[in-house]
């Protein structure tokens, strides 16, 4: 999936834009297949991106947690948890606007 808003878009973005308004429009319907469990299409999932990575170790992951999904090396996972931490400091005093409870706040 790919959006791209014309307004938005810098001069290269805007005419990739125009390139893509040009093309046709195809239905990219999905379907789910009903004699499959989600765990043996996660587990298929994963066989595949073992084969298009060539990392073995992809096939002893937990198929139903989306990180086994992730290709990224030890050390860039460290640094976006560092990260998280970091930014997730003091959220709990920045502005929302909403009540505890999620509901938005009205007049």
């Amino acid at each position: 999936m790919l959006s791209v808003v014309p307004g938005n878009a810098s001069i290269v973005n805007k005419v990739f834009a125009n390139f893509l308004a040009r093309q046709p429009h195809h239905r990219s319907d999905v379907y789910t297949p009903r004699d499959m469990s989600i765990q043996d299409r996660m587990t298929a999932a994963l066989r595949k991106l073992a084969e298009l990575t060539g990392n073995r170790d992809t096939l002893t992951q937990d198929p139903l947690c989306s990180l086994s999904f992730s290709s990224l090396s030890p050390e860039a996972t460290r640094s976006q948890i560092e990260l998280l931490r970091h930014y997730e400091k003091d959220a709990h005093l920045a502005f929302s606007p909403s009540y505890h409870d999620d509901r938005p706040m009205r007049r």
